[in-house]
């Protein structure tokens, strides 16, 4: 998401760190293959988070709040993808 105050960006991550760039351009490895693999590091997070809140009774890191913010970012941007305008929060 790009707006007046900044962005948000989330980066496929590839097979390798590697770059090559050359004559002919830049050249990156392929992109990890799947949403799992891609993502696993924040599932061991979460799975680590509900373990902690289970045994310690810590606090949950995400709170209602935090799920409302984020479907309402979520239906903005399904609308300004269907009306191709901007939708203001």
């Amino acid at each position: 998401m790009f707006g007046s105050q900044g962005m948000v960006q989330v980066a496929n991550v590839h097979e390798t760190s590697a770059v090559l760039s050359n004559s002919d351009g830049i050249h990156t490895s392929k992109y990890q293959h799947s949403f799992p693999q891609r993502f696993a590091h924040a599932f061991e997070l979460e799975i680590d988070a509900f373990a902690d809140n289970l045994l310690y009774r810590t606090p949950w890191p995400v709170t209602e709040d935090d799920c409302i913010q984020v479907q309402r970012i979520a239906d903005a941007a399904q609308e300004s993808c269907a009306t191709g305008q901007v939708v203001k929060l």
